[in-house]
């Protein structure tokens, strides 16, 4: 009686230098013998390892990084012997991670900033983004898809379970939290389930309610990720890793991850001042950063070519 193959043999690169094994065994074999080339090319390969015949995984730790492992697997059932090979699978061991380069960090309001980046990996599984407020220690933004560079921190949240859409009208409106409340609405989307709040560096947990005016307003929801709101006029640094493995050190240590520090900036501070002598017009604007009151002063309007109209009195 011929013994039945083992089937649905899978490869699956787990690092630089592991692939990992998965079958389903075809009979009660006593040994399983595993067979393993390099490249895609003609052949069973070589025989590589033998392992107890209940198994049905296993894991392959002397791969080389970057390469194209491919796999067959029999069983041997005593008296009867080996049976026929299973079906063949390929994966490609991880190249090395590299660490994502021209990190840019934009403010593109007192409570937004966009951050930009280069992948380098490509390899990766997901993008770690970290920022630290002043001097303080890094802490985890937000974990993004792989390839993605692009992240927009702030009073963002994005909401989940029991979303209901805001309205117009709920612009302004305090939004509350299971703490009470947290900061006005700025702006939302209720496609992607979005809320802008000025929280003040408030941190929304994960899975706690949001209402909108106490419950009065139209818009509530269950917070889908825990997020950690900015600070107006705080100065924040950024660092981004690639990642394959939570608590993969190795690779989490090689990257030299790029930083920038700024300063959130207000709105700026407009004063018009008349020059009794030459009467000039100037414009002077506060400059926001780390030296307060800080001016600069643009260049000044003639009298005579002055609109009263444009807003400086």
């Amino acid at each position: 009686m011929a013994v039945a193959a083992p089937s649905n043999l899978v490869a699956t690169e787990i690092s630089t230098t592991r692939i990992d094994l998965t079958w389903v065994n075809g009979a009660d074999y006593v040994t399983v013998l595993i067979y393993r080339k390099v490249g895609a090319g003609v052949g069973e390969g070589d025989y590589y390892a033998t392992i107890l015949g209940s198994r049905e995984s296993w894991a392959d730790l002397n791969c080389e990084e970057g390469i194209q492992y491919c796999y067959k697997v029999k069983g041997v059932v005593p008296r009867l012997g080996p049976s026929p090979f299973s079906n063949e699978n390929c994966a490609i061991t991880f190249a090395e991670l590299e660490a994502p380069t021209d990190v840019v960090a934009t403010p593109i309001s007192d409570i937004e900033i966009d951050l930009t980046f280069k992948d380098n990996s490509k390899t990766e599984k997901w993008h770690r983004v970290e920022r630290k407020l002043g001097g303080g220690g890094y802490a985890t933004v937000v974990d993004l898809e792989p390839n993605r560079e692009f992240f927009r921190d702030g009073g963002l949240f994005l909401l989940a379970d029991g979303y209901v859409d805001c309205v117009l009208s709920d612009i302004g409106e305090q939004v509350h939290d299971n703490g009470g409340a947290i900061g006005p609405l700025i702006a939302y989307d209720n496609t992607r389930r979005r809320w802008l709040i000025d929280s003040d560096g408030h941190t929304i947990a994960n899975a706690e309610s949001m209402t909108i005016d106490g419950g009065g307003g139209a818009g509530a929801g269950t917070v889908a990720r825990a997020t950690t709101g900015l600070i107006k006029d705080s100065l924040y640094t950024y660092r981004v890793h690639a990642m394959r493995v939570e608590g993969d050190y190795e690779d989490y240590d090689t990257e030299a991850s790029q930083v920038v520090t700024f300063d959130v900036p207000t709105k700026p501070v407009l004063e018009a001042i008349a020059d009794a002598d030459t009467q000039d017009k100037s414009i002077r604007i506060r400059w926001p950063g780390t030296v307060k009151g800080l001016w600069k002063t643009a260049t000044p309007y003639l009298v005579n070519e002055w609109d009263t109209n444009n807003g400086i009195s």
